[in-house]
């Protein structure tokens, strides 16, 4: 058993569900503002996560024996509200190692897309999703060159030095600012971005709270910023008809 709850009222998730080896899912939730948001501790969690979702999910549909794996590919989180959006694939243990590794590297794979609502994860076909979702691998794609998954932090965006995503070292959130906003102004005209999965589609009335910076020391060379498109974003009217759990 699992401790997520999942519904699944699209007839074609649940036939994706029980019959296919593979599926890609875009799972929206929260963080907890009091958490770290550095790659190396949210990665686990967001993996964590999604195994557990994957379960409920395929117990939902009847398959609760079924072993399975999942494969990141992106992490985004957002700044205010603190929600994270992690795209990933499920792969049934029967999958083809050829099979996984073609769809790993697909940047154009039909997306079910599971947000909250009521303390229960709705899984269901969209197509927006499924477009932002494509469309944010893509530009992620172009300045990150490491291994998956692609990791955006819209609050702190990520560096990147000849495309490896690299963190900072332990400072304070005054040093850690100031850095930021050097780094903003020297690579303004540098700088490349990409465009989130969805924007911010719901209001929100928590304030965000700083987090704790990154460890790893950032070498020196050519620094990029990952800054995101402002334009294109979908509104919540866009994609969800009501907000999820506050």
């Amino acid at each position: 058993m699992t401790d997520q709850k999942v519904q699944i009222p699209d007839p074609g998730t649940r036939i994706t569900l029980q019959n296919d080896l593979t599926l890609r899912i875009v799972l929206k939730t929260k963080h907890k503002p009091d958490k770290s948001r550095r790659s190396a501790d949210v990665i686990p969690w967001a993996e964590k996560l999604a195994e557990r979702v994957s379960r409920a999910a395929l117990e939902e549909v009847g398959k609760p024996n079924a072993e399975f794996e999942i494969s990141l590919n992106i992490i985004q989180m957002l700044g205010s509200p603190d929600y994270v959006y992690i795209c990933y694939d499920i792969f049934r243990a029967d999958c083809d190692q050829n099979v996984q590794l073609q769809i790993k590297e697909s940047l154009q794979q039909p997306i079910h897309y599971a947000s909250r609502r009521g303390g229960v994860y709705i899984m269901r076909k969209d197509l927006r999703i499924e477009a932002f979702a494509s469309a944010s691998y893509t530009e992620m794609r172009k300045l990150d060159k490491g291994e998956l998954p692609l990791f955006s932090d819209l609050r702190y965006p990520p560096c990147y030095v000849f495309g490896k995503r690299v963190e900072e070292q332990g400072r304070s959130q005054e040093e850690w600012q100031q850095l930021r906003a050097e780094r903003k102004k020297r690579n303004a005209q540098s700088s490349e971005g990409g465009e989130t999965i969805q924007g911010d589609p719901d209001e929100d009335s928590e304030r965000s709270e700083h987090d704790e910076p990154t460890d790893d020391q950032v070498p020196s060379g050519e620094v990029q910023q990952n800054e995101p498109l402002n334009n294109d974003k979908l509104t919540s009217d866009d994609l969800e008809g009501r907000s999820e759990d506050r």
